[in-house]
């Protein structure tokens, strides 16, 4: 599954980044009727911060060194602790979106950082390099002539260490629910946590997408992920990396890619379950609850509620539908107990519970454990009231 993201990724032709701060209201553009609505423009600003995980927090015998993104207020005056996932974003369909992205990662290991939204339409300026030094060897297009080198980030870059903010525009956003994640040597920095939701609000409220089928009167997401204590522990020792000995063996300890990632945590919403852990609001029975599957692992998760099904409705926020003769689009739901979610999946889901009370959803694969002790991993509960 780590190569088939990256083969996914690289595919991905239309990507955007989105997120929410403050909203601006645009006069109409010329040639446009005065009475037209506004366009909102949203602006946020993110942060790449190295932080740790305290030692047994989740069966960690040792700290765990993450990358994470932090919301910071208009030119980074100041910024909130980061956190995996990163912020849940949310901003409006059709919105103009300005998203400001500085980097302040530490350490040994070190790397540029980008932000992209797989689904979402935009132009990127790729960066390449040769892959045997790491140096820069063009931007945009693929060098005239040059058959080597390598992509390192699907859009313009934010280096570590610089003031410089680097700021990413995009318009016309399309409803549904997506992955904010770095563009940047993603095999990586996804397994260090540069990720987070986003939604997509449609205009009419109330709705996951514009059609009154998927009206909801409340919503939960679900963010799946996963960790690697040896993989971290290499970033955060920077024994990670093209092999310094080349060509002979790299020093013992050292990795030079994710071939052998072995998570041994399994998160939902950046935590494992462990007893005593919090269930999730589910929304009240007989009532619409909207969930918000995303996966931002490397791995394949496949997400089952234990007892009632539910109506699908969406896939990587395109709307489930049928096409009549006469052009009309009919919705079209899946019912189903259970999602397959591969890496950098979204999937959207209505579910009306029939009681009150608590329903489990667990990880089909099996994925029950903090490193080996159970209960744990891929485990939660929707807490549904009266």
């Amino acid at each position: 599954m780590r190569l088939a993201r990256l083969h996914i990724v690289s595919l991905i032709s239309a990507l955007t980044i989105l997120g929410s701060c403050t909203k601006d209201q645009q006069s109409p553009s010329k040639g446009a009727s005065a009475n037209a609505s506004p366009v909102i423009t949203t602006d946020i600003y993110l942060e790449a911060q190295a932080f740790q995980i305290p030692a047994n927090t989740f069966n960690n015998p040792a700290a765990v060194t993450m990358w994470g993104w932090s919301s910071c207020t208009p030119g980074f005056a100041t910024c909130n602790t980061p956190t995996v996932p990163g912020p849940g974003l949310t901003t409006t369909e059709g919105a103009v979106l300005r998203v400001h992205v500085r980097n302040a990662l530490t350490g040994p290991y070190l790397e540029p950082v980008s932000v992209v939204i797989p689904g979402q339409l935009a132009t990127m300026t790729p960066v390449w390099i040769d892959p045997s030094t790491g140096q820069v060897t063009g931007t945009g297009s693929r060098p005239a002539g040059d058959y080597t080198s390598r992509v390192r980030s699907f859009n313009a870059e934010a280096a570590p260490g610089s003031p410089t903010e680097t700021v990413y525009t995009w318009s016309g956003i399309r409803a549904g629910t997506y992955l904010y994640e770095s563009g940047t040597h993603p095999s990586v920095q996804m397994q260090m946590g540069l990720y987070g939701a986003l939604r997509v609000l449609p205009a009419t409220a109330g709705r996951a997408y514009d059609d009154a089928s998927t009206a909801y009167d409340s919503e939960a997401t679900l963010l799946y992920s996963e960790i690697d204590p040896v993989f971290h522990a290499a970033i955060a020792a920077g024994t990670f990396g093209p092999n310094p000995n080349a060509p002979n063996n790299p020093p013992a300890g050292w990795l030079t890619s994710t071939i052998s990632y072995r998570p041994q945590f399994f998160l939902v919403n950046g935590r494992p379950f462990s007893l005593g852990t919090a269930p999730i609001a589910g929304g009240s029975a007989g009532h619409r609850t909207l969930l918000r599957f995303l996966n931002a692992g490397l791995q394949s998760k496949v997400p089952t509620l234990q007892g009632p099904y539910m109506s699908v409705i969406a896939e990587d926020g395109n709307f489930i539908s049928v096409t009549a003769s006469n052009g009309a689009l009919t919705p079209a739901p899946r019912d189903q107990y259970s999602v397959f979610l591969p890496a950098g999946k979204t999937m959207d889901a209505i579910l009306t519970p029939a009681s009150a009370g608590n329903i489990a959803i667990f990880d089909r694969r099996l994925n029950l454990s903090n490193a080996g002790t159970s209960p744990g991993g891929l485990l939660t509960y929707l807490s549904v009231s009266p």
